[in-house]
């Protein structure tokens, strides 16, 4: 007869396997989204061109729009005497 020997489980561990699987699935579903989100886009490149934006080499920024710039009206001192007469 064959003899059988069952080794006990070796103390202190829990059943880790399971959390193992889980961050995993995690960290696998973390990869697949970066890779989607970034990895694509970059392999299939600007094949289309992508829009055309002209940017001019000068842009006028004048505000007053060619209106002549208003001289300021003298304001009159008054008189020595403080009445105005």
């Amino acid at each position: 007869m064959a003899t059988v020997i069952n080794n006990p489980p070796q103390s202190g561990s829990s059943d880790s396997g399971n959390a193992g699987l889980i961050i995993a699935i995690v960290i696998a579903i973390i990869v697949l989204f970066v890779f989607f989100a970034y990895g694509l886009p970059a392999l299939r490149g600007n094949k289309s061109g992508g829009t055309n934006i002209s940017i001019p080499d000068k842009i006028n920024v004048n505000v007053n729009k060619g209106t002549p710039t208003p001289t300021p009206t003298p304001t009159p001192s008054p008189s020595p005497g403080g009445n105005g007469y």
